[in-house]
């Protein structure tokens, strides 16, 4: 099409590529043209230098002016202006206008962040980025895109917008210019070379030509196409369905056919027709002049959304005079009318329709009194092919037939399910619970809930097993977008359904999220409800949620450090994800191996698994398990001391993680690259990360635990003591509650350096032997270090400074035999120690200690130092008698907080809290809450 609204709608690339036929390599999603372009070197021109003035330019006309291929001309000849990209969004089949900032991130490839709006995704986006936004078609959606671009605009400066629309936007600042006709023939008679002056006679020429090879523009027939250019007032869509009619008709023929219908369907209008009138009229003519058979296909063809195959097409215009076997003919005839449009996509055809002659002919449909039929026979088709093709989805790769086949889809699946919504509510739900693998593999959170959302609306009177089916599908998109509490409400209703219903599939679906939900906080607990979602999908021969329910289980052994318990749960997961071709299984298998190579300090190990899990989850497209994967990478590479390289790791991860909307891992992901911030003394950066990550993580206690601690250590280094006290208190209490070792160890070490930097030896020690019995017990070797450095640091302010020399000599060696380094804020504090300790116990005597502790296996040193942890005790009385949780309490209760409260806060119950305050009263020999405070006042803010 040469300036026709000629793009074929559900045609996106939402990947940066090439434009073709210019050099300048930018990112974008341009379609690339079908037809080549004619003319318009003055619009072009004009456009561009207003697109040079203004941010915010509205390419106007009515339909089939050309609006569409002018603004993509104009913006892939200038792509080089735009260095973040020229992105183009397609808005004729959006019928939803709070959908609009959705369908922006779509198209530019992202997905929405959890937290944030979808406007406010865009926002974040766009607001560093010089690009440029094509909004196409907005004439339905006027107040929407009003209000978007005007949002853009102001938060976004160094982006641009170029919008069409039969009607401008309304904004201020806003540049406007109507599409004028292509330039006509000269009514005078024409001279040599005139042709090449008439834009509208070159298009009708070359379209021509396409049809009938032998097409020529002569003496003979020039007049004839002269007077079809000027009746049709040069709009281009027009000229281009008359030229088609080369092929059946001579020009004169057509010039003919043109004014009498014309005059036929404009006997009252005025005599000049408008661009809508004429092209209406256009359209009209060819219609009119297709055979019965012909007019009832292309009516039919009208309910599809975004294009269809040849199979699609048999299903839904077969009935009454069209046989199935005739349809082929008949999209051939309407292909070749220009009625129909087709793209080769791999190994078959697809079709589709320009969206102003589609709009024309659904009104036909609707007229024909055809239209119910037509859409359940395209609501029955969907559904069919939804529900035939989710078994494969289990074994689907990104790029495989099956997945390609249903994105290519999902404009249809769309529409039928908004169809089945109003009048087969149970048809919407069984579409939605069908394409829930793929929502959830290719991070489509929102689409996703949407579909759930308003088939569960419009299925409120349908059979219980679609419902708690829809539920249960619900709940897990939910719950792996970080959506904790709305999972845990829709697991629910779908377990209380399926169980009247008698349906082991949801049930077991809803009892694999509900148990996932539990094993953040209870891995014991969650594991007894995964057996039972286990048992249920066996029952129903559920392949997916078998798999990943077993793979479940085996992450809530990993929460608490069982690893031993886990790797036979996860070989048995694997062996079945093999079996199946599940690459998402076959990548949480890598990263859960690679995580526990990582806590156990086989860091070379953990990466190559790590690696293996990164591959397998690109391979499906899956945010999920890849976000892990990388984040975990990060970590690994952190510890590592190659820091530069783990926070370029941790921010593109974390990037992806935030498009995508895999909620569940952004919180770990945005620890992951605070640790490396911290490491290299980007503070204030790593604070907004963790801030952010516990907020997230609120309701996954493993990793709130983590965060909690990090940010702990954060505010030690930076000097606030009684930050860090609280929340590493909350940290110790969470781990507690999780059963997890390596999270109480961390919390110990935390708070065990807090108590030396205070000067509290005592419970600086009982902390770190404490944090070395939980990471020699599990085998945690990664941070057994840590350990050795911190009582190593406390034996010297014992006086023990031989032991000291052992320790630090054995925390060097243990990170080297395991290729780690020791975290970089403090270096000073382990260079003065060395210097003390060798001041000491003079040079020889400190060189001789350290090679000792260096020499001993790790094994070893643990038990040297457990045994050197000497028998302090707690005084009976005093500030110095109180455990750690009770300190915490009294933090707690200091700050104003209730027993409730605190109960909450602390993962206990009210009446635990109520005997920890009998005890803290008695041993500070206090009576009263305002007395405790002002106790604690004075210590926590001089703890010496």
């Amino acid at each position: 099409m040469s300036g026709g609204e000629g793009l074929q709608s559900g045609h996106r690339q939402a990947r940066p590529r090439l434009q073709a036929g210019f050099s300048v390599r930018v990112p974008g999603n341009l379609p690339p043209p079908r037809t080549s372009f004619v003319g318009r070197s003055r619009e072009q021109l004009e456009l561009g230098h207003l697109l040079e003035r203004s941010r915010c330019v509205t390419v106007t006309g009515a339909g089939g002016c050309g609006k569409t291929r002018l603004a993509l001309r104009v913006a892939a000849a200038r792509s080089s202006h735009y260095p973040d990209g020229v992105w183009w969004v397609d808005l004729a089949r959006l019928e939803d206008g709070g959908l609009l900032a959705s369908a922006v991130i779509e198209a530019v490839g992202l997905e929405e962040i959890p937290g944030l709006t979808p406007k406010q995704t865009l926002l974040q986006h766009f607001r560093h980025r010089r690009a440029l936004l094509i909004l196409d078609n907005c004439e339905h959606l006027l107040s929407a895109c009003a209000g978007l671009v005007d949002s853009l605009l102001v938060d976004c400066a160094s982006l641009s917008v170029l919008a069409t629309s039969r009607a401008p936007l309304g904004l201020p600042g806003e540049a406007t210019w109507r599409v004028p006709s292509m330039s006509l023939p000269r009514t005078d008679p024409l001279e040599t070379g005139s042709i090449q002056a008439s834009d509208a006679l070159s298009l009708f020429r070359e379209r021509a030509a396409q049809v009938r090879h032998d097409f020529e523009v002569s003496g003979s027939n020039v007049d004839s196409v002269a007077r079809i250019c000027r009746e049709l007032d040069g709009i281009p869509l027009a000229i281009e369905l008359a030229a088609a009619r080369i092929r059946m008709m001579a020009p004169e023929q057509i010039a003919n056919g043109l004014a009498d219908r014309f005059h036929l369907l404009s006997e009252s209008s005025a005599a000049v027709l408008s661009r809508h009138q004429t092209l209406e009229q256009s359209i009209s003519w060819s219609y009119a002049l297709l055979s019965d058979a012909e007019r009832m296909a292309a009516r039919r063809l009208s309910v599809f959304s975004g294009g269809w195959t040849l199979e699609a097409a048999e299903s839904v215009c077969a009935g009454g005079p069209i046989l199935r076997r005739s349809v082929l003919n008949l999209l051939g005839s309407l292909v070749d009318q220009s009625l129909v449009t087709v793209i080769e996509q791999g190994s078959q055809m697809r079709y589709g329709m320009l969206e102003t002659v589609r709009q024309f002919l659904a009104a036909r449909l609707a007229e024909s009194g055809e239209e119910p039929q037509v859409r359940d026979q395209h609501l029955a088709y969907h559904l069919a092919l939804a529900e035939e093709t989710e078994p494969h989805l289990l074994g689907a790769a990104r790029n495989d037939d099956v997945m390609r086949r249903v994105a290519d889809e999902l404009p249809n699946f769309r529409s039928a399910m908004e169809w089945a919504a109003a009048r087969k509510p149970e048809a919407a739900l069984r579409i939605a619970v069908a394409l829930s693998l793929f929502w959830l593999f290719t991070g489509r959170f929102r689409e996703g809930e949407t579909a759930y959302r308003r088939s569960l609306e419009a299925g409120a009177d349908a059979p219980e097993v679609f419902r708690a089916r829809c539920l249960a599908a619900r709940a897990h998109l939910a719950q792996h977008a970080g959506s904790f509490e709305a999972a845990q409400g829709w697991a629910e209703a779908a377990m209380a359904l399926g169980r009247e219903g008698g349906d082991a599939w949801a049930q077991g679906r809803a009892l694999n999220t509900l148990g996932r939900a539990l094993s953040f906080r209870d891995p014991g607990a969650g594991r007894s409800l995964l057996e039972r979602s286990l048992e249920n999908a066996n029952a129903a021969g559920d392949n997916w949620c078998r798999v990943s329910t077993t793979q479940a289980l085996a992450i809530a052994w990993n929460f608490q450090e069982e690893f031993d318990q886990a790797s036979p749960i996860l070989e048995t997961g694997y062996e079945e994800a093999v079996r199946f071709g599940y690459r998402r299984g076959v990548a949480i298998h890598w990263w859960c191996l690679g995580w526990q190579a990582a806590f156990q300090g086989r860091l070379e190990k953990a990466l190559q698994l790590l690696d293996r899990s990164v591959a397998a989850s690109e391979e499906v497209g899956d945010p999920f398990p890849n976000g892990l994967a990388r984040s975990f990478r990060a970590f690994v590479l952190t510890v590592r001391g190659e820091w530069e390289a783990a926070r370029r790791c941790a921010q593109e991860t974390l990037e992806s993680i935030r498009r995508s909307g895999a909620g569940l891992v952004t919180g770990i992901a945005s620890r992951m690259l605070a640790s490396t911030e911290i490491a290299l003394g980007d503070f204030s950066a790593a604070r907004a990360n963790l801030t952010s990550a516990v907020r997230l993580d609120a309701g996954f206690p493993w990793a709130r635990s983590a965060h909690l601690a990090a940010l702990a250590t954060l505010d030690r280094l930076e000097g606030n003591a009684r930050e860090a006290l609280v929340r590493a208190v909350e940290a110790l209490e969470v781990a507690r509650v999780l059963g997890s070792p390596a999270m109480q160890a961390g919390a110990e070490l935390v708070l065990g350096r807090l108590a030396f930097d205070a000067g509290r030896v005592g419970e600086g020690q009982e902390r770190a032997q404490r944090a070395l019995g939980h990471l020699s017990e599990k085998g945690i070797h990664l941070l057994i270090p840590d350990s050795f450095d911190l009582l190593g640091l406390l034996a010297a302010a014992r006086q023990s400074h031989a032991e000291s020399a052992r320790l630090l000599g054995a925390a060097s060696a243990a990170r080297q035999r395991m290729g780690t380094v020791r975290f970089p804020p403090e270096q000073k504090i382990w260079e003065e120690a060395s210097s003390n300790l060798r001041k000491q116990l003079g040079s020889m005597v400190y060189t001789k200690e350290s090679e000792a502790g260096a020499a001993i296996a790790t094994a070893d040193a643990v038990a040297y130092a457990r045994r050197a942890r000497g028998n302090r005790k707690r005084p009976p009385t005093g500030w110095d008698s109180l455990t750690p949780t009770e300190v915490g309490i009294v933090r707690l209760a200091a700050a104003g907080m209730t027993n409730a409260q605190i109960a909450e806060q602390m993962f206990v119950a009210r009446g635990t809290v109520k005997v920890h305050l009998s005890h803290i009263f008695s041993k500070l020999q206090v009576s009263s809450r305002a007395e405790l405070a002002s106790l604690a006042a004075r210590k926590l803010e001089d703890p010496g």
